[in-house]
């Protein structure tokens, strides 16, 4: 920024709630964001999925509408798998919406290419090579590779603090960097990355990105998880073609807690009373 002062922006996706028409807001708001100053990193944008947490009304709706398993030992398998875990991983969010999971992960992809998109078109290739690869020092990448690794290993880690260790350096006569092959990063697992070396390729292909998607649940979780998500996206999309009644939705906007207050869900009758206390938290 004109001031010095180093920011990114966090932004939260897959709330209860969330069409895909509103993923239009983010979009324009990174793309604005990455057309403010040439020396900003349009990769710089955490994308985090959203995560239900113990004692909030996201986590008490997503019980009562079973996105969260309603017995004891359903509840604790759910909060092993989210503990300790990033909420950008991409591997074991939770689908709190209406969608299908591969349309979420299209959001994701989307919200990213069309940021890098929104840069080159306003300052240009060449300076968004310039700008990414300072990134190679490794202060502006972390400070250990190894510990990055180790904390950013999910398919959706923050693409910033992974590019570092992916950038080939050239000899020193020279003062251009070479960008990692595709090859390279096949080869350190690191594919995930190609879209913010390759901008303007992914950018030609935008449409298809469900695609990428469905290769990256690949990746992530094999064929038989990728074949239920295609199945589930296609099976939604059908119904979108057939049907011309819309999805009924609230008259207005109302908060998750006014939902819960007002009683608009309906409560687990399995409960334990004695946990009721524990799910408010502090």
């Amino acid at each position: 920024s004109e001031t010095g002062l180093y920011t990114i922006i966090q932004l939260v996706i897959g709330m209860p709630g969330e069409p895909p028409e509103t993923i239009r807001e983010p979009i324009a708001f990174t793309s604005y964001f990455a057309e403010q100053n040439p020396d900003i990193n349009p990769n710089a944008v955490s994308l985090n999925f959203a995560q239900a947490l113990p004692g909030t009304p996201l986590y008490e709706s997503a019980r009562r509408t079973g996105k969260i398993g309603q017995s004891l030992d359903e509840e604790e398998e759910y909060l092993l798998k989210i503990s300790d875990r990033d909420a950008r991983d991409g591997e074991t969010y939770v689908n709190l919406t209406d969608f299908p999971k591969l349309e979420l992960e299209r959001w994701h992809i989307e919200i990213q290419n069309t940021t890098r998109h929104a840069y080159i078109k306003k300052w240009g290739l060449d300076k968004y090579y310039q700008t990414i690869l300072k990134l190679s020092a490794s202060e502006d990448a972390g400070a250990n590779p190894k510990s990055i690794e180790a904390k950013d290993s999910g398919s959706f880690a923050e693409p910033a603090r992974l590019m570092g260790q992916c950038i080939e350096t050239a000899s020193k006569n020279k003062s251009r960097q070479l960008i990692p092959t595709f090859w390279s990063l096949i080869r350190k697992n690191q594919l995930i990355l190609a879209p913010i070396f390759y901008p303007e390729f992914f950018w030609s292909i935008r449409h298809f990105t469900v695609i990428l998607a469905l290769i990256n649940i690949f990746r992530k979780h094999g064929a038989k998880e990728t074949m239920f998500q295609t199945w589930e996206y296609l099976g939604w999309k059908l119904s979108c073609w057939c049907s011309s009644v819309e999805i009924s939705t609230l008259p207005e906007y109302i908060s998750l807690r006014k939902v819960l207050r007002k009683n608009l869900l309906q409560e687990i009758s399995s409960d334990n009373s004695a946990m009721a206390s524990l799910r408010k938290g502090r």
